[in-house]
């Protein structure tokens, strides 16, 4: 971490990666896996961000002032 490239590379990481995972450990209780083996854990971690990536959809969703379906068609 010598390098200023370097040190604003995991500057950025800890701004935008590292609270999805203190919200994946925190609020989904993803502390520990609940499966044994490398593929299981992995299909664990992609249902779990799923789960994440649905509920900031779900956010944006209800915060939106018309709704999907009352838009203009984009034909």
């Amino acid at each position: 971490m010598t390098t200023k490239r370097v040190q604003h590379l995991y500057a950025r990481r800890k701004e935008l990666i590292e609270p999805i995972f203190g919200i994946l450990k925190e609020q989904l209780s993803a502390r520990r896996s609940l499966l044994r083996g490398l593929a299981n854990i992995r299909a664990e971690f992609v249902l779990l961000a799923t789960v994440f990536n649905l509920r900031t959809l779900w956010r944006v969703w209800k915060t939106r002032k018309r709704p999907l379906a009352q838009r203009a068609p984009s034909i």
